[in-house]
């Protein structure tokens, strides 16, 4: 009779996704990368974070593995959640879903890899003509450059975190839905 209600379970416990625990180890993990990425991303959205991610070797490796730590774990969520909806048709399962289709398409770390390279490059341009734009102004004048760099750094950053914040919300609303159910 155990040993009958030991199969049921192997074979149940697939089917019905995270456990309560494995949800809470979820949510701490997504919490956890998600804690760390605003920590870095506030460091990253100025143009001293940006030559320290350009020529710190180890800020840089910190930075693309929060990233793909946040993305290892939206996926599982994503999965998670694909699943759930089969089950439960919800409005803030499609909310949730639909931000990290968005986060996945805009913001990979392939995404931010190419764009960090590319504002690594216009800054390495910047700091090459430095002594020549010193005396310019506006737009073209050393502190111009790196205003219009910071400007654009800053958005794509705020991007990023704003929906790694609201992916880290909907994951916890839906624990808490997940469970208010029961």
């Amino acid at each position: 009779m155990n040993r009958a209600i030991g199969i049921f379970l192997i074979m149940i416990l697939p089917i019905c996704g995270f456990s309560q625990t494995d949800s809470t180890s979820l949510l701490a993990h997504i919490d956890k990368v998600t804690n760390d990425w605003d920590n870095l991303s506030k460091e990253l959205q100025n143009y001293n974070g940006l030559k320290k991610y350009c020529v710190n070797k180890s800020f840089n490796k910190r930075v693309v593995e929060t990233l793909n730590n946040f993305h290892h774990y939206d996926t599982v969520i994503y999965n998670t959640l694909v699943k759930k909806q089969r089950y439960k048709k919800s409005k803030e399962i499609e909310h949730a879903l639909n931000d990290i289709k968005k986060f996945e398409k805009n913001y990979s770390p392939k995404s931010l890899m190419s764009f960090l390279k590319e504002e690594c490059s216009y800054r390495r341009e910047i700091e090459k003509g430095k002594k020549d734009s010193k005396s310019n102004f506006g737009e073209s004048s050393y502190d111009g450059q790196i205003n219009l760099l910071e400007a654009e750094l800053f958005k794509y950053i705020k991007h990023i975190t704003k929906l790694a914040d609201r992916i880290q919300k909907h994951s916890h609303q839906l624990h808490l839905e997940k469970y208010s159910d029961e």
